[in-house]
């Protein structure tokens, strides 16, 4: 009997141990970078496209005195936050706020496509 509940215990740490050691497969590869034809950025910039959908869709919480950080009635501000707007906004969906107006599919690709394109803010 001794020898049975031994074997138990031995058999059920054996799987915990092959199960603990299981290699977890994560994808650690860099995202790939997308490059916008050259053609298809030069007419795409702030004053065209982004602008209006920053002032109705971020400015009224990311402005100074605002309850967003950074006043992205800024272009410096604006610039230096490209990459976060472009995470937030575009990639992860979290912005705006659950508690303000949305931004709908082509808003998305505007602003996607702007800052593939760098960013501009015109002639």
């Amino acid at each position: 009997m001794l020898k049975t509940k031994f074997a138990i215990v031995l058999v059920l740490f054996a799987l915990i141990v092959v199960q603990s050691c299981k290699k977890e497969v994560f994808d650690v590869s860099e995202p790939e970078e997308i490059v916008v034809p050259v053609d298809e950025c030069l007419d795409v910039f702030y004053q065209n496209g982004a602008k209006s959908i920053v002032e109705a869709k971020c400015v009224t919480c990311h402005i100074a005195g605002g309850s967003g950080p950074g006043d992205y009635t800024k272009t410096d501000v604006l610039i230096a936050n490209l990459a976060k707007i472009k995470q937030r906004a575009v990639v992860d969906k979290t912005m705006p706020s659950a508690f303000a107006p949305q931004l709908i599919d082509a808003e998305i690709e505007t602003l996607r496509n702007w800052i593939d394109c760098g960013g501009q803010f015109g002639p």
